[in-house]
């Protein structure tokens, strides 16, 4: 068996499972020893490198080891030469681009809501702090290097590649991911270059960009100039797709992402900070900065009401991720599943408190149901029946008029005149009452109609029953949730086929495929339009991507199918528990949405008897004085 030494102390050690491997190195369990691992190169390292991991063995600090995989001993191979380095073994275990990505954390995070990633944003940038206030780099900022555990831990792997300054030497961090490389980096050479931190707080910004903004990358967005805008060309000229200076820039955010003041007015000045091109020469939020804000952006959330796994700042107006789910397919935040949904003990006792809740008593009749009462005068009325004579008697005296004037020389012609211009200020004055008894009659009648619908909506004991109606539905719905349960269980058996597929596709990751011309940056474009696995491919959702040629878009649409043709369906094999795990968490959304709902039926029902005792005390003499107005001006116009 091959033998390895720790130089130091001169102890012998043995690699026990392999517990993942990279381009250069795997890492191994070491045996007699859980909290150790040891990171063995394929090839032995250069000098240089072993310099620096002996300097960083010798500035090992405690606090630093619990939070990064830092070199704690040199590893000698069987023939005598430094082979690698025993470190700290790192309880999380889960690459932070499992976690961000809301597809990929439905399987490594099914429990994953806002604020455990904004929990989880908090530690990575309290890892920083403490690696900076050290005085080491990190250099090559990427998702790759974070690791975080199911409690929301977070730590760096990859530290041989740190900057490291020891006394009076440097060991610079000469490797670097293009997507987290400063703009003022760009186009340098990064081998031999020292860095700042920074430099790392670009990174970092972008890693907490992804964590609060479902995996997109922060200058992924629609360019509306010519030509295509790759990520790295973004980044280069500061085309940050969120910030305020966007359409100055020719960019705009992809769809399906909230806009960059959801987060907040600090979360959103950190971000237009990081990536503004004053960053790079006045400096960057440093990581106590991130802290804060992110502190503050946990403590002023606040539950949807629409949809509990949902959670926002509490000064938005409605919630973001609605709008955003209702245009992606699936759940962007996970749930915790409930114990089981057949524990319905509370749901007498909630029962029983709403139907204690007493009714507003019954409906008083209106008016117009009353007894009928002859209504004071409110103006006087004419009888035209009774008064048709006096109205003839009118008539002839003008004509009496008239006639006499013809016959004392007034004039025929000015007396017939008289007459009929007479006449006509008579009709005209009828036809004027008329209209004024007729109009006063509407009014009056529609202004009742109105104050009875009025009544009806506010203080009718109908809407007492139906709200008590709807919590008795919600009651019976939390009962039949275990049917409802097993039903959707059979729903999910009859689509075993088309899942397994869409299960298959879902393994194959666009930013694994190995196709000519898909860069790191197209793929992270392309997830920023939330294309990231075969099962997100298709033609006319490929189309709207910016910077996709025919030729790719076509590759990838054949990838795809060469995988899918590749898929088998096995009758046998029963349903995926993660389709069973997301049912089980929509059930138990449900499940608290209803019990929060009977919760408060109580109260709510008490306010509504309220406000309809109140309504009926308010809109009641109301009510009388416009009945009394439409008696009285039935009875100006017609007085029977």
């Amino acid at each position: 068996m091959n033998r390895f030494v720790l130089p130091q102390t001169g102890i012998g050690i043995r690699l026990g499972r392999e517990l993942g491997r990279g381009s250069e190195a795997a890492v191994f369990e070491v045996a007699g020893r859980l909290d150790w691992v040891a990171k063995i190169y394929f090839r032995p390292p250069g000098q240089q490198m072993v310099r620096k991991l002996s300097a960083m063995a010798a500035v090992a600090d405690p606090y630093l080891q619990r939070v990064a995989a830092w070199p704690l001993e040199l590893v000698l191979g069987p023939k005598g030469g430094v082979c690698g380095f025993v470190m700290p073994r790192i309880g999380a275990d889960c690459d932070i681009r499992e976690l961000y990505s809301p597809k990929r954390r439905i399987e490594a995070f099914p429990d994953a809501d806002f604020p455990f990633l904004i929990h989880v944003g908090a530690n990575l940038a309290r890892v920083f702090a403490t690696v900076h206030g050290l005085g080491h780099v990190i250099g090559d900022v990427n998702g790759g290097n974070v690791l975080v555990g199911p409690e929301g831990d977070v730590a760096l792997i990859d530290c041989d590649s740190f900057q490291v300054a020891v006394d009076i030497n440097v060991f610079t961090c000469d490797v670097g991911t293009p997507l987290f490389t400063p703009p003022e980096l760009s186009e340098q050479t990064l081998t031999g270059l020292v860095r700042s931190p920074n430099h790392d707080l670009f990174g970092l910004a972008v890693l907490l960009f992804h964590l609060l903004f479902l995996g997109r990358h922060p200058f992924s967005g629609r360019y509306a100039g010519p030509g295509d805008m790759p990520i790295e060309k973004a980044i280069a000229e500061y085309r940050f797709a969120y910030g305020p200076d966007r359409q100055t820039h020719g960019m705009d955010r992809p769809p399906a992402t909230p806009p960059l003041a959801t987060m907040g007015d600090a979360i959103a000045s950190n971000f237009i900070r990081a990536f503004a091109r004053s960053g790079s020469v006045e400096g960057r939020p440093d990581a106590r900065s991130w802290i804060a804000a992110l502190e503050g952006l946990e403590a002023s959330l606040c539950g949807c009401p629409s949809a509990c796994w949902h959670h926002y700042p509490r000064d938005l107006a409605a919630c973001p991720w609605c709008s955003v789910e209702a245009e992606v397919p699936g759940r962007l935040f996970g749930l915790p599943i409930a114990a089981g949904l057949q524990d319905t003990r509370d749901v007498p006792a909630l029962w029983q408190a709403i139907v204690d809740v007493p009714g507003p008593g019954d409906e008083p009749p209106l008016p117009s149901e009353g007894p009928q009462q002859a209504p004071k005068h409110l103006l006087g009325y004419v009888n035209w029946r009774a008064d048709l004579p006096i109205g003839a008697f009118a008539l002839a005296l003008v004509g009496g008029l008239a006639c006499y004037g013809y016959f004392f020389d007034a004039g025929f012609v000015d007396s017939s005149l008289v007459a009929g211009v007479s006449l006509t200020l008579t009709i005209r004055a009828v036809q004027f009452w008329l209209r004024y008894l007729d109009k006063r009659f509407t009014d009056a009648e529609n202004a009742w109609l109105d104050a009875v619908d009025q009544w009806r909506r506010q203080a009718s004991a109908s809407e007492f029953a139906e709200r008590r109606k709807r919590l008795a539905l919600a009651c019976q719905e939390l009962i039949d949730l275990p049917k409802e349960r097993r039903r959707r269980l059979a729903t999910l058996e009859g689509e075993r086929e088309r899942r397994q597929r869409k299960h298959f596709l879902d393994e194959m990751r666009v930013d694994r495929a190995e196709l000519v011309s898909l860069r790191p940056s197209v793929a992270a474009m392309l997830a920023s339009h939330g294309i990231e696995t075969a099962a997100d491919v298709d033609r006319h959702i490929l189309d709207p991507v910016p910077g996709l040629s025919d030729i790719l878009k076509q590759k990838l649409v054949e990838w795809r199918i060469r995988h899918e043709r590749k898929f088998r369906f096995d009758p046998g094999k029963p349903v995926d528990r993660r389709d069973i795990a997301e049912l089980d968490r929509e059930l138990e959304a449900r499940r608290r949405d209803l019990l929060a709902t009977l919760s408060e039926g109580p109260a709510e029902l008490d306010r509504c008897r309220r406000s309809i005792i109140e309504a009926r005390d308010r809109l009641m003499p109301w009510l009388k004085q416009l009945w009394s107005r439409v008696q009285q001006a039935r009875r100006d116009w017609s007085h029977d």
